[in-house]
């Protein structure tokens, strides 16, 4: 059966190609999408003309250009591996292509915007020093969901205010953390996560449980956060991270260095980081200049 083939492929990203538990999710849902879809049970061999039937049904569901690229990156990979392990003859998707705009700008807030969000957080009880800690600590280092879940106390250094970050798949890094994070997380860390520490836990950041705080659970955070506020509904942790790495950009920071800091590991999302940060000095500009 073809779940057989997706249990080993899931391996094979585990092992092989060390992908983060984010994308492995994403690619187990797309290819068991695309495999239910032509009700597909022992075989996984499909032609050319069902990839293109395939295609055209996505387009008809009015998906964006990127969720359609990431599917179809998903089932290329997968039969890469079912060719590389003689399931299959042929390769259906090298050959088939999306129109996808890889450097979308991203949406850039302005600081006063991301201001207000922290203003707006309770400080008055655990939970809320532990949510300031975590928006601020995003903000301040551009850290992505997953690599705020996997923190551990010890990763945190108050001496010089650096954090050890260790992510899926990628290498360690260690990066700086602002002031205002140094004190939000210090004031979590000293009366706040004591009272919510109830199983010698070594995360950083925990539940209402004790336990380690999830994906899912800093998700939850911001969408209580921003629940009924307009200015800041678009803002999510991704938007949060790409807030930092604009806003240092269009600061003077070297997009090299904020890439570092980022852990990406290549030029174009700096690239994208910096367009986004001019067109909104070009934005204000215009608004701003009587002669623009």
């Amino acid at each position: 059966m073809y779940q057989e083939w997706i249990i080993k492929f899931i391996r094979y990203l585990q092992i092989e190609k060390q992908a983060s538990q984010h994308t492995i999710r994403n690619y187990q849902r797309d290819i068991s999408d695309f495999l239910d879809f032509f009700c597909l049970d022992k075989s996984v061999e499909v032609s050319y003309s069902q990839v293109r039937h395939y295609m055209e049904e996505l387009r008809l569901m009015t998906l964006e250009s990127s969720t359609v690229a990431r599917k179809l990156s998903a089932l290329r990979t997968f039969y890469n591996f079912l060719l590389r392990e003689g399931a299959v003859e042929q390769n259906p998707f090298k050959m088939v292509s999306v129109n996808c705009s890889v450097n979308k700008l991203p949406p850039v807030f302005y600081e006063e915007e991301i201001t207000e969000m922290f203003q707006s957080v309770d400080t008055n009880s655990p939970l809320g020093k532990r949510n300031l800690a975590i928006i601020e600590l995003i903000y301040s280092t551009g850290l992505r969901v997953n690599e705020c879940v996997n923190l551990n106390i010890m990763d945190y250094d108050s001496r010089i205010g650096t954090l050890l970050v260790n992510s899926e798949g990628r290498k360690e890094r260690y990066v700086p953390v602002g002031s205002f994070a140094r004190e939000a997380l210090e004031a979590y860390m000293e009366s706040g996560r004591p009272a919510l520490n109830k199983n010698s836990e070594k995360a950083l950041f925990l539940n209402n449980r004790g336990g380690r705080l999830s994906d899912r659970g800093i998700r939850k955070i911001f969408s209580r956060l921003l629940d009924g506020t307009a200015d800041t509904a678009r803002l999510n942790p991704r938007s949060l991270r790409e807030a930092f790495a604009a806003h240092m950009v269009r600061a003077g920071a070297d997009s090299r260095i904020v890439q570092e800091i980022l852990g990406n590991n290549g030029l174009p999302n700096s690239r994208v980081y910096s367009r986004a940060a001019e067109n909104k000095l070009k934005e204000i500009y215009n608004s701003a200049h009587p002669r623009a």
